[in-house]
């Protein structure tokens, strides 16, 4: 009756006027007196599509505790599994077996190659760069595969 400004978030919609409530009716997905909260706490407001670090999966589950310098692959789309990543060095990088492992699976990729020039001519077009996919059986601890 006094018009007084509803207080909801984009999550939800205002049952407003001069005989509305004032409450917000929320978005599915969405919960709290302004649609302010995710119904599944995991989840990130505000559009509560995407997992908390951390969590994985559709049901955003707990990651596992990963090994340093692993990291869990987490996000609705993740898989849960500790992942490491390498960059380029330029000199060897060592991978050690995490405790209770028997088996890796690696995946490298490669970049495409430049032009190669010789005497200021074009001498060779680079690749198109790829990757593979392997899966190692391997001793818990060992640097060795």
């Amino acid at each position: 009756a006094n018009c007084t400004a509803c207080n909801c978030t984009s999550g939800g919609i205002c049952d407003d006027g001069k005989k509305g409530s004032g409450r917000c009716a929320c978005f599915e997905g969405l919960t709290g007196a302004r649609c302010e909260q995710c119904t599944v706490s995991r989840l990130i407001w505000p559009d509560c599509t995407e997992c908390m670090a951390g969590y994985f999966g559709q049901d955003c589950s707990a990651c596992p505790v990963c090994d340093v310098p692993s990291l869990c692959n987490d996000g609705r789309s993740g898989s849960g599994e500790c992942t490491y990543s390498y960059n380029y060095t330029g000199s060897v990088q060592h991978f050690v077996t995490p405790r209770n492992e028997c088996t890796i699976l690696v995946s490298v990729f490669g970049g495409s190659g430049g032009v190669g020039y010789y005497n200021s001519e074009v001498r060779g077009i680079g690749g198109n760069g790829g990757g593979v996919t392997a899966q190692y059986s391997v001793v818990e601890g060992s640097a060795n595969v």
